[in-house]
């Protein structure tokens, strides 16, 4: 493997790996005790909320290379994320539960986009012998971000 690709396999973990840290900042538990702190929503209902979430979720990867396709793998990742955190910021800004619902739900709608498009993504960067290597490196450094200790 040549310099380049190590400088490059580098960069994108620092970046990955920085991403993966931000986005354990807000959970699914943070977000859940703000709605019933904020809003008095049931447990029931929180329960409700977040299985709808996760399914728009889900859905994002299916949409993200659709939208990969028109405007490209690395401009989706970081569109999305940018919208995404947006949403973020909004939501306790939106001064009722229907509001904050909807903030939510439009950034989960965006939030995993770049998930399929990293993937993409690296497959386009780097050759077939660096590959492997590059995927192993970026998401152990992805998940060491993510970590949250003892969760």
């Amino acid at each position: 493997m040549g310099r380049a690709a190590i400088a490059d396999i580098r960069n994108l973990s620092i970046l990955f790996s920085a991403d993966a840290f931000g986005g354990g900042l807000v959970t699914q538990s943070l977000l859940s005790y703000w709605f019933y702190i904020r809003y008095g929503v049931s447990l029931g209902k929180l329960g409700l909320v977040f299985m709808v979430v996760n399914v728009v979720t889900a859905a994002s990867l299916v949409i993200a290379p659709l939208i990969a396709e028109r405007i490209g793998n690395l401009r989706t990742m970081v569109y999305t994320h940018i919208v995404s955190n947006v949403f973020l910021i909004l939501i306790p800004l939106a001064g009722s539960f229907t509001g904050s619902l909807t903030l939510l739900l439009l950034r989960q709608g965006v939030s995993q986009m770049d998930v399929p498009t990293r993937q993409a993504f690296m497959a386009q960067v780097f050759s077939d012998e660096e590959r492997v290597p590059a995927n192993a490196i970026t998401n152990t450094a992805r998940s060491i971000g993510s970590y949250r200790g003892g969760r």
